[in-house]
């Protein structure tokens, strides 16, 4: 995609309201989580290469709670990537 123009995003499967009857799948990140997420996260940013930045697949729980949020930008700035919320979740800190 970067060869041609292009920038590719990861999209994070984050905690929504309704988890966990709604369950985004494996290495979701939610809020709560012992250390705040980071180990799923990291695995999550090692799937591949090349994206410009991470967005959420639902997490409107996780992008309300400022502390598991904030711990994750702190993760992705590090990276020197950027966050874009999809603006679902009217609760969203972002």
């Amino acid at each position: 995609a970067r060869a041609r123009g292009h920038e590719a995003l990861l999209q994070a499967p984050m905690e929504p309201f309704d988890y966990p009857q709604n369950n985004p799948g494996p290495h979701t990140l939610v809020t709560g989580a012992p250390d705040g997420g980071a180990d799923d996260l990291q695995w999550l940013m090692s799937r591949f290469s090349g994206y410009a930045g991470v967005m959420n697949y639902l997490g409107g729980r996780y992008t309300a709670d400022e502390q598991a949020l904030s711990g994750a930008l702190a993760e992705i700035a590090q990276r020197g990537l950027f966050f874009l919320d999809d603006g679902a979740a009217p609760q969203s800190l972002i």
